[in-house]
């Protein structure tokens, strides 16, 4: 026999928790039903089989007689269909009972309890936990976020984002969930809510590799570099202008890594591994960035400037959103000047038969930057870009 009393007791619990009425939003007398359609019963509706729609009738009955509910008929059909249930206000306690069901209120406070602990950080973590507070106090829905009726994911959510924070290392994604909740596969089952999270709250680019950002790695971190320069190695010497060819660095390398000469122009970042492949310079050391940088990339970086601070960054990359955003997130992490290279309107001029049009995203975040002081050097090339509707990729050079 099919459970019709606890479903449709938990479907009218279900309105009344997200109506006005439980939030206290509406004083006037408010009707919580559950209409009965194909929809929401299909069974009662069933043309081969009457006798679904007898036993509903007789389940409903039975809940009308407990006090729980009020049954509203089809007109000319009382007392054989039922147009729709009531749920009677007086007996939401004897409610919440029959279904052994944990009150709505009882869930928030005891989340608003776990969330309490992260309100005084003064981050992006801090921010979302009073915002999260405020929502539950005013009886809002949560739910993007966070799922109330779980507290140990509430608990495992704000502990792994408190954590990712102050990750100064970089760490494999497995070895962090072991850390954190000896098991390795809880951080994974957890992942997207954490994502989500930091992607609104913590100022990101929608394109960056969140997980890097907080030094959590899916897979082993390597620094491709080619072109000249010398580096000590554990008291090894590695000249790389004799290589001939690109060659890569481990994270784990990086911390022992120092820098013994660096006899070239100026160094160069390369966004895309295609063009890093193609590019060559003898008088330049070449690093591929792949993207959004990450914290070992950035301590390398910071090697090679305090080896010579007069020594000239450049970042080459795509001439479109996401290669300026690049750019900037890394002056702003490394606290290096880099300039630009080949992002610029000749560049776009002398290839635009290979420019790609703009798409509204693009649209809307240039307008974006071009009000956005941190771009403004950059407000010629974004003016052409929206004046002849193109960007360009760096593999075209």
């Amino acid at each position: 026999m099919k459970k019709y009393s606890s479903r449709i007791l938990n479907s009218l619990i279900d309105k009344y928790e997200r109506s006005s009425l439980y939030k206290g939003t509406n004083m006037v007398n408010v009707t919580i039903a559950f209409q009965f359609t194909k929809s929401t019963l299909k069974d009662y509706f069933d043309d081969t089989n009457y006798k679904y729609q007898e036993e509903i009738n007789e389940v409903c009955l039975k809940m009308q007689q407990q006090g729980l509910i009020k049954i509203t008929w089809k007109k000319h059909q009382e007392g054989n269909v039922i147009d729709k249930v009531a749920l009677n206000l007086e007996a939401l306690e004897e409610v919440y009972k029959v279904l052994n069901r944990t009150k709505k209120q009882e869930l928030e406070s005891n989340v608003s309890e776990i969330i309490k602990e992260y309100c005084d950080y003064d981050n992006f973590l801090g921010n979302f936990a009073q915002d999260m507070l405020s929502n539950l106090s005013e009886k809002k829905s949560i739910k993007k976020y966070l799922n109330i009726e779980d507290f140990t994911e509430v608990r495992d959510i704000l502990k792994a984002i408190y954590s990712m924070i102050n990750q100064k290392e970089e760490i494999y994604r497995r070895a962090f969930s072991v850390y954190l909740f000896n098991d390795s596969k809880r951080f994974e089952a957890i992942e997207s809510k954490v994502i989500r999270i930091i992607s609104d709250y913590a100022s990101l680019n929608s394109d960056i590799d969140i997980l890097s950002e907080f030094n959590i790695l899916k897979n082993p971190s390597y620094i491709y570099l080619k072109g000249s320069g010398s580096f000590n190695i554990n008291d090894q010497i590695l000249e790389l202008g004799k290589l001939k060819g690109e060659i890569a660095f481990s994270s784990s390398i990086i911390d022992s890594l120092k820098v013994e000469s660096l006899q070239v122009k100026r160094i160069v970042t390369i966004e895309n591994l295609t063009t890093f492949h193609d590019y060559n310079n003898p008088e330049e050391l070449i690093v591929y960035l792949g993207g959004y940088h990450n914290e070992v990339r950035r301590k390398f970086f910071k090697k090679l400037y305090n080896h010579n601070a007069s020594m000239e960054f450049y970042h080459w990359g795509d001439i479109d959103v996401g290669g300026f955003r690049i750019l900037n997130h890394l002056r702003e992490k490394t606290s290096i000047a880099f300039k630009s290279m080949f992002m610029d309107v000749i560049t776009l001029e002398k290839y635009k038969d290979y420019c790609k049009e703009l798409k509204e995203n693009d649209i809307a975040s240039i307008k974006k930057m071009l009000v956005d002081e941190r771009f403004q050097e950059f407000r010629e090339v974004f003016e052409y870009m929206m004046d002849k509707g193109v960007k360009m990729e760096q593999e075209v050079l």
